[in-house]
């Protein structure tokens, strides 16, 4: 086994690179992967171990809020002394996230996409304030396209325009939304479609 290295935005990922099995079908979203710890050029931090071997590894950073980490296992932000919990230090979490499928930078919070929802992080991880315009159910990708933000719930891809919520398509199964080179979106779904 090799071990590899990615450099993304500052931050490298180590890898252990697994030999690529026989093609697989669209249905299969990802190969699995050995990420163990998260390295800054002059320093490295373990991640949570329920992480090791995700694809569901999400970092990003705001001015004010620092580095934040989203995983299998919640949203946790680069601190000094390691990766730390955004519940560190709570008594009772205002929101459970579980899983976090994406995270998308505003001027004043974090959008979280996760099991439980769409949620903001502002320093206190809190329900989205348009949550109660979404349908429930999991929020699977997340991201800025223009002056919106798509959501993508497991029945459809929803807009929020920083007024209004509404939804762009009945897509089911969207699992990644990019935005690419001249601000050209792409919708994944389960059926690779």
């Amino acid at each position: 086994m090799r071990i590899v290295s990615l450099l993304v935005g500052g931050l490298m990922f180590a890898c252990a690179e697994v030999p690529q099995p026989e093609p697989t079908p669209k249905e299969i979203l990802v190969q699995p992967s050995s990420v163990t710890q998260l390295s800054w050029p002059e320093r490295s931090y373990a991640l949570p171990s329920a992480w090791v071997g995700s694809s569901q590894i999400h970092v990003t950073h705001h001015p004010e809020m620092g580095t934040l980490i989203g995983g299998p296992s919640g949203l946790f932000r680069l601190q000094a002394e390691g990766v730390v919990s955004v519940h560190e230090g709570e008594q009772i979490p205002q929101v459970e996230e579980g899983a976090v499928f994406g995270l998308s930078v505003a001027e004043d919070v974090v959008w979280v996409a996760s099991e439980s929802g769409l949620s903001v992080y502002d320093g206190v991880l809190r329900a989205s304030p348009i949550s109660d315009e979404l349908p429930a159910g999991s929020v699977r990708a997340i991201a800025q396209v223009g002056d919106q933000l798509w959501i993508a719930l497991e029945t459809g891809l929803w807009a929020f325009d920083g007024t209004f919520v509404s939804q762009l398509a009945s897509i089911p199964g969207v699992y990644r939304i990019s935005v690419g080179a001249q601000g050209v979106v792409s919708v994944t779904t389960v059926s690779g479609q």
